[in-house]
């Protein structure tokens, strides 16, 4: 399987995992991403070629509140979707309790050194409203019986 089935499959198990999810619930995420590694790339000397044994699932996410926020709301909210995509990881404890959980995800995370948010400030719910008013209010400007 190559890179761009790769991301199909990814893609397609992320929107079973949501499954109910579309409902809001998980509104506290702003963006999440799922990259299947299979290979690094390598660059030339100094750098060694290094083969990976089993591909790495790389997860980012973007989410308002702080990481104890985010933990506890996912695993309550996405816990089939959680076990859907990191069962098969070699030390995932699973999903509940969360304690373990979150030591998994502890001992597996990398910082980010930068990152981009349009709406820093926004939840996503915030955003979805006012996006939704735009759109009523662009609607009511072009319907017949707005003041002109």
């Amino acid at each position: 399987m190559g890179p761009a089935c790769d991301a199909v499959a990814v893609r397609d198990l992320a929107r079973r995992a949501a499954g109910a999810q579309g409902d809001g619930r998980a509104s506290f995420i702003s963006f999440a991403s799922w990259t299947l590694i299979r290979d690094l790339p390598h660059n030339g000397p100094p750098q060694s070629l290094r083969r990976l044994r089993h591909a790495h699932l790389f997860f980012e996410v973007h989410f308002n509140g702080s990481w104890a926020q985010y933990i506890d709301s996912s695993v309550r909210i996405l816990t089939t979707g959680m076990q859907s995509f990191w069962g098969s990881s070699q030390t995932f404890p699973g999903p509940l309790p969360a304690a373990p959980f979150q030591q998994f995800f502890s001992d597996h995370e990398v910082d980010t050194n930068h990152y981009y948010c349009a709406y820093p400030q926004a939840t996503v719910t915030l955003v979805r409203s006012a996006l939704a008013l735009e759109e009523r209010l662009e609607m009511w400007r072009c319907s017949p019986t707005a003041r002109r």
